[in-house]
């Protein structure tokens, strides 16, 4: 495994919520599992005019293979993940 320099996280507001749950790469949006990911933090999020609520970031364990999934540094999103997304 290879690891590299820290990188900024991205927007909160831009992950989706199997992101900002853990459930998937804040990066790539590859599905993590036990042994194959990290924890990058836990941020409390107080948007304006609404709840403060917690994030649990966590990214692929392999940031060479996580970097190679994203082309030009776009995050795709996995039809299994909209689906879910908009079934909420």
């Amino acid at each position: 495994m290879e690891t590299s320099a820290p990188r900024r996280l991205p927007p909160v507001g831009s992950l989706s919520e199997h992101q900002q749950r853990g459930w998937r790469c804040c990066w790539c949006r590859w599905p993590l599992h036990p042994g194959y990911d990290r924890a990058v933090g836990e941020i409390r999020v107080a948007p304006e005019g609404g709840a403060i609520y917690t994030v649990f970031l966590r990214e692929c364990a392999d940031t060479k293979e996580c970097q190679d999934r994203l082309p030009g540094g776009d995050y795709p999103r996995s039809t299994d993940e909209d689906n879910a997304e908009s079934a909420s």
